[in-house]
C-alpha cells in the first residue's frame, strides 16, 4: 500500500499525511489539484510549518516526493473523467 510505504520510507508529503490513509490521500489530492505552479514559496514563519508545507506543495513536487501516490491519483481522476458521462 502506498501509505505504508511512504510512512516506512519517510516519503510523506506533509506531516499530516502520516496520520491515516485517508489523510495521506487527501493531502496528495490537494497537491495534485494545484497543478504545477511557479508561485513564490512560503516560509514556516509566514504561516506555520504545516501550512507552509501545504502552501508549497503542488503536482510537480508531489510527483517528485511520492510518484506512486501521484500515479494513483492520476489514474483515479482519469477513471472519474471517463465515467462522468455515464
Amino acid at each position: 500500500m502506498a501509505f505504508q510505504r511512504a510512512r516506512l520510507e519517510g516519503g510523506l508529503i506533509t506531516r499530516y499525511a502520516g496520520d491515516s490513509p485517508q489523510e495521506y490521500l487527501a493531502e496528495g489530492f490537494a497537491a495534485w489539484g494545484r497543478g504545477e505552479s511557479n508561485r513564490p514559496r512560503f516560509e514556516a514563519q509566514d504561516f506555520g510549518a504545516l501550512a507552509a508545507q501545504r502552501a508549497n506543495l503542488d503536482r510537480g513536487e508531489l510527483r517528485q516526493k511520492d510518484p506512486q501516490l501521484c500515479e494513483l491519483l492520476e489514474e483515479a481522476v482519469a477513471r472519474m473523467e471517463a465515467t462522468a458521462g455515464d
